[in-house]
């Protein structure tokens, strides 16, 4: 059972850390065509009709989907000045039952990506701009990276309740 379960939670890390290392390429894309927009509009008066949707997507998809990366890395904010002080049982502790705030939130994050992903779908939603693009794989990004971030949460939820019982960081 153990060694299923440990397979399940790589499998979840790696996904994650994957996808965050993928991502973290598109910084590289969105500063380049940042630097061409500001370019073509400022040297030769001609700016594109696209390219300021593309950096805001080229920004929030990977910041969404980046997300169960971020918890991957415990890059999320902590009040550290309590936390710190707590052993390592007690942070686990404290992790098990704040968690249902967390499991709360990412609950609501789904169910709303989810409406916002099917409504964009069947009203075929578009931007507002001269461009006219298509808005739901956008919204899709957000009922993703949800989910993304609810199965590291889940495997976090599982190593924080294997330290809390035994006192003893898993090897998973």
């Amino acid at each position: 059972m153990m060694r299923v379960l440990g397979s399940v939670l790589k499998i979840i890390d790696t996904i994650n850390a994957k996808i965050g290392e993928y991502f973290c390429w598109v910084v590289y894309v969105l500063a380049g065509l940042v630097c061409l927009e500001v370019f073509r509009r400022y040297f030769f008066n001609n700016p594109t009709t696209w390219s300021f949707e593309v950096t805001l997507w080229l920004f929030g998809v990977p910041s969404v989907l980046g997300g169960g990366y971020l918890l991957l890395d415990k890059g999320h904010v902590n009040a550290d000045i309590i936390y710190k002080r707590f052993s390592t049982r007690g942070k686990a502790i404290l992790d098990v039952i704040t968690s249902i705030f967390f499991f709360i939130f990412i609950g609501a994050l789904i169910l709303h990506g989810w409406k916002m992903t099917v409504n964009a779908i069947v009203l075929k939603e578009t931007t507002w701009s001269e461009w006219h693009p298509i808005i739901w794989p956008i919204k899709g990004s957000i009922f993703i990276g949800a989910i993304l971030i609810l199965l590291q949460g889940i495997a976090l939820f599982i190593r924080n309740l294997y330290t809390a019982i035994t006192g003893k960081e898993p090897t998973i």
